[in-house]
């Protein structure tokens, strides 16, 4: 179903109208809106590959913390031990949270151009992102307390927010059929194995593997579907820019 919009149309939108209303294939026109892409549209996009490097080079820089059982005395070793590595990491998790909200920011703009307007979707999506990277700042801001070393409720709350953001994502890019069906099917995986990895309690994680490899897997595909994401809408903007010859109608 069409949906009616009241702004403004130029002279070039009408006759661009004009020449699609033969076909009448929506697909092309999302593959159109989705395609033609703002500058800062393509940097914000491309965010989320920028997104997966910077979590990948979080793995290496800190060991594992003590845990909820450990003594006053190893936590602060551990923190004179790892003092460098530890602010550094909180360093890169800022930056990892404000590159998904504005990889967010992104696929809000793509939808909103693509539909006419910001549906619920879009901001459960935006909505998620800025949650969890406000949890991560904050979470950040007291590092170098102890109560965060063995609060484990704080990595449970980022991945929430987060997949949360994923799941609407795919389904409001799925809704505009902007990506491919497999690309956003991917992202409700990943949203759904972080979503019950996130539900399971620290004292189960520690007596059963199994929701601990499920969050690792949820977060392997979710790097996967942030950095795909990226590749098509960059791949597509691309293809697009020397020319209209090219109608990406019905490629997905």
């Amino acid at each position: 179903m069409e949906h009616t919009t009241f702004l403004p149309r130029s002279t070039s939108d009408q006759d661009t109208g004009e020449r699609r209303a033969p076909d009448g294939s929506a697909s092309s026109l999302v593959a159109d809106a989705a395609s033609q892409l703002l500058h800062w549209d393509r940097l914000a996009l491309a965010s989320g590959a920028v997104f997966v490097v910077v979590i990948l080079a979080l793995v290496p820089l800190a060991p594992m913390p003590p845990g909820a059982d450990a003594s006053p005395v190893q936590i602060s070793d551990w923190y004179q031990r790892h003092r460098s590595a530890v602010l550094m990491q909180a360093s890169l998790r800022g930056l990892a949270g404000l590159l998904q909200l504005i990889f967010m920011a992104g696929i809000a703009s793509v939808v909103a151009r693509t539909q006419g307007r910001t549906g619920v979707l879009t901001l459960l999506a935006f909505g998620g992102a800025l949650r969890g990277t406000l949890i991560v700042l904050l979470s950040n801001a007291v590092i170098a307390t102890t109560s965060l070393v063995v609060d484990s409720g704080t990595e449970a709350g980022v991945v929430r927010s987060w997949a949360l953001g994923y799941a609407a994502a795919s389904l409001a890019l799925l809704q505009v059929r902007a990506v491919p069906a497999w690309l956003g099917g991917l992202g409700l995986v990943a949203a759904t194995l972080l979503l019950i990895h996130a539900a399971t309690g620290p004292s189960v994680v520690a007596s059963n593997p199994v929701p601990l490899m499920v969050g690792l897997l949820g977060f392997a595909l979710s790097l996967v579907w942030l950095l795909a994401t990226s590749g098509v809408f960059m791949w597509r903007s691309r293809a697009q820019r020397p020319s209209s010859r090219g109608n990406l109608g019905g490629v997905y």
